[in-house]
This record gives structure tokens, C-alpha cells and sequence, in this order.
């Protein structure tokens, strides 16, 4: 007897893959750095970028903002920036930079592309950044999870876990809830194969179980991209 293992987390090996159609085509990337970089996430990027060609600048406190703006490319290509910061003062930084350089080719009516801002997922853990500019500078990022208490799943969810609770509901609640309505109905058949392929969205974040030849287990192939668009909207794929 074998026993099967489930695992809800998605495949690290897999991370970015959503995020290769972001580089597809004819881009313009530029990769930010600053006085603190996240050196894993900067390995991870250039592996997605592939043989694409990209430019690289270094903007830290001081750095005048006229060597972004000589670095976007005019309307009809998009700019992609991949902001490489990895702490909080370099990320609010670099953002405040790019959302000024906007500010200013608008106002001298100077032509820029699409601008589009490639980050990481834990942007929303700090504090004191200005969400406006994720909307503004559509940032994307990866994550294993994300649950938007705008989206009206969410919403409702968080409506009766409250109301039975009297809290707020937690990452492993939403987790959880998942699981139940995933696993409990598919126990009436054979829960080995009859998830294998199989795509699920109990609430917002998908899963794809897929088991690889040289592992028994079955995990999920699925992580999320969240957008968030100039018309202060956010998409999740």
C-alpha cells in the first residue's frame, strides 16, 4: 500500500512561470537595483528574461531620475521594469522615481510606451509603501496564494467566517476552506486519479495537481499572478 500525498503549496521550481509572457516580444526590460538587492529573486528574473535583451541601472538616494527617463522607450514598445530592490527604503524609492519620471514626460508631452513594474510578492507586507503607485505603475508579482477581500467569493466568505468566528478570517482559514471543498468531494471517488490534471478555484487562488515520474506525491503546479492596472482594478491569473 502507498500512500498519496497532497501538497496544496505550489511547486517552487515553478514560481515564475507566469511570468514569462510579461518579457515576450518586443519589450523594453530594464532591471533596477539598489543599495540593498534580493540576489535570489535577481537569478530567478534572469532566467524568465532568457536571451532577451535588457539594460540595468543602479538608483539608489541621490541618483538623478534622468537616467530612468533615459532609459524608457517611446510609444508603440512597453517598459518593463524589474525592481530588484530587496528591502522597503529601496523598493519606496525606486517606485516614487518611476512614478516622477511618468509625472514628467507627461507634462512635457514626451511619448513613453506602456510602463509595467515586475516586483515581489512581499511589496504588500510593508507598511509605509503608496499602494496608488502599484496601480499606477501596474505591478505585478507572484504569489503561492492571494485571497482579494474586494473579490466577492472573498467577500462572502469573509462574511460567514466572521459571523461563526468573530474574527477575521486567516491565510490557513482561507487554506482550509479550500482544501474542504477540493478533497471532501472527491473522496466518493478514486482521489488519486480522478484529480490528477484537474483545475480547481474554490475561492481565488487555482490549483493544478500534478505528480512528477521520479515522486509519488501530487502537487500543485499553480501559482498566481496579480496585476494591478492603471484603471484601479487587480486581475489575478
Amino acid at each position: 500500500y502507498k500512500r498519496q500525498v497532497f501538497s496544496m503549496s505550489p511547486e517552487p521550481s515553478r514560481r515564475y512561470e507566469k511570468m514569462g509572457p510579461l518579457f515576450e516580444g518586443d519589450k523594453n526590460i530594464v532591471f533596477i537595483t539598489s543599495d540593498v538587492n534580493d540576489a535570489a529573486f535577481e537569478r530567478e528574473m534572469k532566467a524568465v528574461v532568457g536571451g532577451n535583451p535588457y539594460q540595468r541601472v543602479v538608483y539608489r538616494k541621490g541618483t538623478p531620475s534622468q537616467q530612468i527617463d533615459e532609459m524608457l522607450a517611446g510609444s508603440g514598445t512597453d517598459n518593463v521594469f524589474v525592481v530588484l530592490a530587496g528591502d522597503e527604503t529601496g523598493v519606496d524609492l525606486i517606485l516614487a522615481a518611476l512614478s516622477s519620471v511618468q509625472n514628467s514626460r507627461l507634462a512635457r508631452s514626451k511619448r513613453t510606451g506602456h510602463i509595467m513594474v515586475v516586483g515581489n510578492s512581499r511589496w504588500v507586507r510593508y507598511r509605509n509603501l503608496d499602494r496608488s503607485l502599484f496601480f499606477k505603475l501596474n505591478v505585478s508579482f507572484v504569489t503561492s496564494y492571494h485571497a482579494d477581500r474586494g473579490n466577492e467569493a472573498v467577500l462572502d466568505f469573509d462574511r460567514r467566517y466572521i459571523e461563526a468566528f468573530g474574527r477575521v478570517p486567516s491565510l490557513y482559514s482561507y487554506r482550509g476552506y479550500d482544501a474542504a471543498l477540493i478533497f471532501c468531494p472527491a473522496m466518493y471517488n478514486d482521489i488519486e486519479y480522478d484529480m490528477e490534471g484537474r483545475s480547481y478555484t474554490p475561492l481565488q487562488t487555482s490549483y493544478l495537481f500534478g505528480q512528477s515520474e521520479e515522486r509519488h506525491n501530487h502537487v500543485n503546479r499553480s501559482w498566481m499572478r496579480v496585476n494591478y492596472n492603471s484603471d484601479f482594478t487587480i486581475t489575478v491569473e
